[in-house]
């Protein structure tokens, strides 16, 4: 019985983490940004990296841009970094960067997660979707940035719970997050197909 409770609770606890080989300050995982810079997107400097999951053509992550730009604002003086993963595998580097630009998001570090390396790593299911990573390489938050849609085309006027905020406010307090998962509504990501590493996207 006490060997069945531990396994248990071991496997709750390994739910709540990624591995600590592909986190933290000493990632391995390197991507290329839009510019071809390669950077570690899952390192962590300060208290925390906050990743947006989006799809360029997805209108519930088009409507997030102005909270996106209002938490980097507000949170990244304070230790966090924020950066945005376009999660479409046929999408052209050039719409994305097109994106990036009218949607006010060009103060954030963009990747094209093309073969899902940093989706498969967090788990992220939909977009938008928010992933926080913490200094010890842990996902501490990952789901929705708030309940502005109550459901598919189901727009509040405006949100009443903000479980990110919420979760980067406890993280900076050093007090546990109230809600460290939350489904997200969204466009679902697409698959990724048969693509050769070395494949170009112009």
């Amino acid at each position: 019985m006490r060997t069945c409770l531990l396994t248990l609770l071991l496997l709750l606890a390994f739910q709540g983490c990624v591995r600590a080989a592909d986190t933290g300050a000493h990632s391995p995982l390197i991507l290329p940004d839009l510019h071809g810079g390669e950077k570690r997107p899952l390192a962590v400097k300060g208290h925390g990296t906050v990743l947006f999951f989006i799809t360029h053509d997805c209108p519930i992550s088009n409507t997030y841009s102005p909270e996106i730009r209002r938490l980097q604002a507000e949170f990244e003086s304070q230790g966090f970094s924020f950066s945005i993963v376009y999660v479409d595998p046929d999408a052209k580097t050039a719409t994305l960067r097109k994106h990036q630009q009218e949607f006010g998001l060009e103060s954030l570090t963009a990747f094209h997660d093309r073969h899902h390396r940093l989706v498969t790593t967090t788990g992220a299911k939909v977009t938008p979707e928010a992933v926080v990573i913490d200094k010890q390489g842990v996902i501490a938050y990952r789901g929705r940035i708030n309940n502005l849609y109550a459901d598919f085309g189901k727009r509040r006027r405006r949100a009443t719970v903000t479980e990110l905020r919420d979760a980067l406010q406890a993280m900076l307090k050093g007090t546990p997050i109230k809600t460290p998962r939350s489904d997200a509504i969204g466009c679902y990501i697409p698959k990724v197909r048969n693509l050769k590493a070395d494949e170009k996207q112009p």
